[in-house]
């Protein structure tokens, strides 16, 4: 079975999922009886989370003051530099010092920003 993207009117409604075609894509994978066809699909896929990750990272800046919950706990910190998977981040002093690397996914702005 071959995969059909959503028509272009489809894509400007926003970043709302539609299951409906996320369930269709999961059984049509489950139907692939090539490993050359699920290669393809893989392939697609870490393209495409490639292209993400890379979204994600431009929408901070160095020096932007920003926040991640972890374990339960608010840390909060400052932009220090900008990696193509990872955003490297100063603590603030009250969060323990120190520097962590983050998935921008889980970043977002500091709300004291």
């Amino acid at each position: 079975m071959r995969y059909r993207p959503a028509p272009k009117s489809a894509h400007r409604r926003g970043p709302k999922r539609n299951t409906n075609c996320i369930e269709s894509i999961l059984t049509d994978i489950g139907h692939l009886t090539s490993h050359d066809d699920l290669g393809r699909v893989y392939r697609a896929y870490v393209t495409r989370a490639k292209h993400l990750e890379s979204r994600d990272v431009r929408n901070f800046h160095v020096g932007q003051a920003v926040e991640f919950d972890w374990h339960g706990t608010v840390h909060r910190g400052t932009v220090r530099k900008l990696n193509p998977k990872t955003i490297a981040v100063d603590l603030d002093v009250a969060n323990g010092g120190g520097g962590v690397r983050v998935s921008p996914s889980v970043l977002r702005v500091s709300e004291g920003a």
